[in-house]
């Protein structure tokens, strides 16, 4: 899991104020934002403001963290109208910057979800607990049978430099063929309907045929 946010894998980098804002304006009222995609979105320096921005223009916001920063940037969150934050960890639990952060936001939003691998006792204080599951993308050998997978339908994802994912969980962007400045937005929604097509047919292209992150 650690070897994967490597540049020798895919590059690094925060997305482009000018970038953002240009995709907010090809989004609907109402979209759902996930600030999420292959690194700590926390780290972004104005990932809050993309959060306030992302909200005057009518959208629902959703950040995933690691947690670690919440404390450090617990008033710029809460006040940024934030919607849902989901705490997602697997190895240790920064306990201590999850309560400060809960106190400090009190009954405010954003509704504040951890995702914990496995049994903990003990848990930082939070508005829900959800047992979250390891997955991967490369060597799911057991999987014989595929339903197509709704993420193509419901989900788009677009990578910091503006290049296009067929999702949220290609990080390695292997059906990654186009980018925002040269494709609309509009049209690479329609090419993952065709991969969803392609998936109804039974023919599943990598990364997707050895992906276990949905359910069968």
């Amino acid at each position: 899991m650690k070897d994967r946010y490597n540049k020798n894998i895919m590059p690094l980098g925060y997305m482009d104020l000018a970038l953002y804002v240009d995709i907010l304006e090809q989004l609907p009222h109402g979209t759902e934002i996930d600030f999420h995609k292959d690194g700590e979105p926390l780290l972004h320096p104005y990932i809050c403001w993309m959060v306030e921005l992302a909200k005057t223009e009518g959208m629902f916001t959703h950040i995933v963290t690691n947690g670690i920063l919440l404390e450090k940037k617990k008033e710029r969150i809460v006040n940024s109208g934030l919607d849902i934050l989901t705490i997602s960890i697997i190895d240790d639990i920064p306990k201590e910057g999850i309560n400060a952060f809960m106190k400090y936001k009190g009954d405010r939003k954003p509704f504040v979800q951890l995702k914990v691998y496995g049994d903990n006792e003990n848990l930082p204080m939070a508005d829900k607990v959800i047992e979250r599951k390891l997955h991967n993308w490369t060597d799911d050998k057991d999987r014989i049978s595929r339903k197509p997978c709704s993420k193509l339908l419901n989900y788009t994802a677009i990578n910091w430099d503006g290049t296009y994912s067929v999702c949220c969980v290609d990080y390695k962007r292997e059906l990654s063929p186009f980018n925002f400045r040269e494709l609309p937005l509009k049209k690479w929604i329609e090419f993952q309907s065709m991969i969803y097509t392609w998936q109804s047919a039974g023919v599943f292209a990598a990364p997707c045929k050895t992906c276990n992150y949905w359910e069968e």
